[in-house]
């Protein structure tokens, strides 16, 4: 119809992105776009089509191509560029979900594009405070507080520091269990786990970092799953960011994540999983680096007893349904969690598998089995971390030597 010649006439090459970079009207694209956008009569999925390709045309993920859109869209007049902004920010609140969801992507492209550069500096204040302003408004809040998640996500954390205490303000009150809607909740969890780059500041200060802490616990202990969820992914976030922070907090951490694994939902045990997995990743790459200055502070070593035995509780709950290729489940992040932190504590980790390697590697339940030879499979592994190879070889030795003999002799 009408509307869809419309969208074809503002770009013609199945690649607007390089069609906007080799165009020389580049306004008048920009103008048409913008003009199908706000139009009330359009269609709805045309209005987002629309919203998304002027995002598609200046976003890219190759970096040098990136800083050609860059330049390109930098070099659109500023009246006009202003223009485009002022009529898009609205409607960040429209009544319609297709509307809101292509413009947030859309201003947040803009955006990072812009603010660097000085060109439009009160962005993330102007989505703070509309989150803060929109309470009666769950829909524009989940799409303001999209917008500034992709902002948060992408952004270089020097452009952002400034803002983080504002942000953080208006993300941990949506995040608060006293929020009604809990898609409002999940959407500022989500926001909350990319903003921990540029917080500092605010997590270095001890009653701010408890609070925030204690804020996505509450979030841990949520009805909705997906809070569930969304508050590991933060927890992620603090453990990639501030892991020398979290010493005061890992008891409590580890009664709460032992819960969830053994009693939650599956996907919600992986993103458990997924905080232990990521404290072992740090652990193991300061082993390697001996680097005093940053040293280890063991939180694994120190529940090692406790969280092997339930990844190898984990490595055996294997999905009979399951295809390799199409999921990850429970018993994936296990063997990922005992490996990684195998790498943070060394062949000491030997002793606390070793009596399950012997006493399921031929056990009747394929379960059993199979969980059993992946942790005889990590040996090699191990020994790569092991000061004494003696007592690390000498035990499974003889069991896996036998496991070849009898694939041979079959």
């Amino acid at each position: 119809g009408r509307f869809q010649l419309q969208l074809q006439g503002c770009w013609r090459s199945p690649f607007p992105s390089l069609h906007f970079v080799n165009t020389t009207n580049a306004s008048q694209h920009v103008t048409g776009l913008t003009t199908l956008i706000c139009d009330e009569s359009a269609p709805l999925p045309i209005r987002q089509v629309a919203s998304i390709t002027l995002k598609n045309c200046l976003y890219s993920k190759n970096e040098a191509q990136q800083d050609v859109l860059d330049e390109r869209w930098l070099a659109v007049d500023a009246g006009l560029r202003n223009s485009v902004k002022t009529a898009l920010f609205p409607l960040l609140t429209s009544p319609h979900l297709e509307v809101r969801s292509g413009v947030a992507q859309a201003v947040a492209q803009i955006g990072l594009v812009e603010i660097p550069q000085e060109q439009w500096p009160d962005l993330i204040d102007a989505l703070v405070k509309g989150i803060q302003e929109a309470q009666q408004n769950a829909g524009a809040r989940v799409s303001l507080l999209q917008c500034l998640g992709y902002i948060c996500e992408e952004i270089d954390p020097a452009h952002a520091e400034s803002k983080s205490s504002d942000v953080l303000t208006a993300i941990v009150q949506a995040m608060r269990k006293e929020e009604p809607e809990a898609e409002v909740r999940v959407r500022a969890s989500e926001v909350l786990a990319n903003a921990l780059r540029f917080a500092r500041s605010n997590m270095e200060k001890e009653n701010e970092r408890n609070y925030i802490m204690q804020i996505i616990a509450e979030g841990i202990q949520a009805e909705d799953e997906d809070m569930r969820k969304a508050s590991y992914s933060c927890l992620c976030s603090v453990a990639e960011e501030y892991y020398d922070l979290l010493g005061e907090y890992i008891p409590h951490l580890w009664g709460m994540s032992l819960n969830t694994i053994m009693n939650d939902d599956e996907e919600v045990g992986i993103a458990a999983f997924e905080f232990w997995s990521n404290v072992a990743s740090e652990e193991g790459e300061r082993a390697m680096e001996m680097n005093d200055a940053q040293p280890s502070l063991n939180f694994i070593s120190a529940i090692l007893k406790d969280i092997v035995s339930v990844t190898l509780t984990m490595l055996t709950r294997q999905d009979d349904d399951n295809d390799e290729e199409e999921g990850w489940g429970i018993s994936h992040a296990a063997g990922r969690c005992l490996q990684l932190s195998s790498e943070a504590v060394g062949e000491v980790i030997v002793e606390h598998v070793r009596q399950f390697i012997q006493d399921n590697i031929k056990g009747d339940d394929w379960h059993q089995r199979e969980a059993a030879a992946l942790c005889l499979g990590m040996y090699y592994f191990w020994r790569r971390f092991a000061r004494s190879t003696k007592s690390l070889i000498d035990p499974l030795q003889g069991l896996f030597s036998s496991m070849i003999l009898n694939q041979v002799t079959t």
